[in-house]
């Protein structure tokens, strides 16, 4: 009976040591994007997919610092090296077999912006081809999503900021950004979100917390992918999403909902 007691300890502390090995040997990299992650004014990182993969770090029982690095940078780091959390992401066709995508966050809507007092008129793809110059995320999947359709007039810039002030500063055209980010970024650079307008609505895409997949463990994954669900469906996810929706009101006056536990960045 004693040696029966003593393997089912010893499996019990063996069980919890490689779910352990498992939490802590991960590193976790997000860009500057409000509001989904962002420095607030005590420097700490926050934001919407920054309390939802807290929480989730929480439940696996992990420990590691969220941290903030260029986009450009952290993706190469996920796309080579093993555990690595990278939000807020898009899913797109080319990043599809490349990570494993461990839950839908948010959905928003890419915008190319101008100056309010722009000239420009851009119905089509074809409009913002011919114009001289758009500011995309240098490596982020808009700069992406326009090379491949043959663009040459980009701008990259390492944060989304910077782009917004060289729009306004008339060294370049267009902007290309969600409404959430046009909006949230101008606030936080001092710019009036009435400075600028859009011009022409590209596309709809969904955001996800991925994770690499080279070199990560499937059991690394598996447990990532069950607490993320388990938010979902306990109710955390949505209590979560309800209150960075007051909070996007309050700041920025712009109206998002929570729908089938995702973060809409825009109501209809």
């Amino acid at each position: 009976m004693k040696a029966v007691i003593t393997t089912i300890v010893l499996a019990i502390f063996v069980v919890a040591a490689t779910k352990l090995s498992y939490a802590d040997d991960i590193r976790i990299f997000c860009n500057e994007e409000p509001p989904t992650n962002f420095s607030g004014a005590d420097g700490t990182v926050t934001g919407f997919t920054t309390e939802i993969v807290r929480e989730i770090q929480k439940r696996v029982g992990n420990s590691s610092h969220i941290k903030i690095y260029p986009w450009k940078r952290a993706y190469k780091m996920a796309l080579k090296e093993p555990n690595i959390v990278l939000f807020t992401a898009s899913r797109n066709p080319d990043r599809e077999d490349k990570f494993h995508w461990i839950s839908q966050v948010t959905t928003r809507r890419s915008v190319l912006w101008s100056k309010v007092d722009s000239p420009l008129e851009i119905s089509s793809m074809e409009d913002a081809r011919r114009v001289k110059s758009i500011g995309v995320l240098r490596g982020g999947n808009r700069e992406k999503y326009l090379r491949m359709r043959g663009f040459t007039n980009l701008e990259p810039a390492t944060e989304e900021g910077q782009n917004l002030k060289k729009l306004l500063a008339g060294r370049i055209d267009l902007v290309f950004l969600s409404t959430i980010e046009a909006a949230t970024l101008a606030s936080m650079n001092g710019i009036s979100f009435n400075e600028i307008e859009p011009k022409f609505t590209v596309y709809s895409n969904d955001s996800y917390i991925l994770m690499s997949k080279n070199g990560t463990s499937t059991a690394t994954v598996k447990m990532w992918k069950d607490a993320a669900q388990q938010i979902k469906v306990d109710g955390t996810f949505k209590e979560i999403g309800e209150k960075w929706v007051k909070y996007i009101h309050d700041t920025f006056d712009v109206e998002t909902e929570v729908k089938d536990n995702i973060l809409f960045f825009w109501k209809d």
